[in-house]
């Protein structure tokens, strides 16, 4: 019996919670084994299933809000579409009404890139995890690369493939969701 519970958020992303689930109601008893020999890895799991659930609505709600701070900008330009046109031919600056829009707009970037980063990272500790709970095996580059090769599937701009794997497969993980 476990001496925690967890809550549900009722996050719209919902496909680590049926892993989650499916995995402590299963009656087979090769994953029951497999899910029971090592706790910690299997508590570690339900942690980064919530923290990556948590992280891909965070990721929404980056991009919904540079969506939207996106689109007032495009308001302000259909509004000021003279104005803008001066500028260009006479090679000034258009300054916006919002002073605050542009840096809304590189707020929203870098929280993207910041937010996928930390996201990917989730992912990949929670694969790496699951892997070694699941089928006990380890889940690395070389065996990323040789299912690749299984499927036909190439790896062009290898050293950036190569630059996410070691991102993917080796850096954990220690920020909060």
């Amino acid at each position: 019996m476990q001496n925690y519970v967890f809550f549900h958020a009722r996050p719209a992303v919902t496909w680590p919670s049926p892993i989650w689930n499916a995995l402590n109601a299963t009656t087979s008893k090769t994953l029951r084994e497999a899910w029971s020999i090592n706790k910690s890895d299997s508590t570690a799991l339900g942690d980064l299933a919530i923290a990556l659930a948590t992280k891909l609505m965070i990721l929404r709600t980056v991009v919904r809000r540079f969506d939207s701070d996106y689109e007032r900008l495009l308001k302000l330009a259909d509004d000021d579409a003279e104005r803008i046109k001066v500028n260009r031919d006479t090679g000034t600056v258009w300054s916006l009404s919002e002073d605050r829009l542009t840096y809304e707009l590189l707020a929203g970037i870098d929280a993207f890139i910041f937010e996928a980063r930390s996201t990917y990272e989730i992912l990949g500790k929670f694969l790496v995890t699951f892997c070694r709970i699941i089928f006990a095996q380890a889940l690395t580059e070389e065996t990323s690369r040789a299912s690749c090769a299984r499927r036909g599937w190439t790896l062009r701009g290898r050293r950036s493939y190569t630059m996410n794997a070691f991102c993917f497969f080796t850096k954990p993980h220690r920020g909060s969701p």
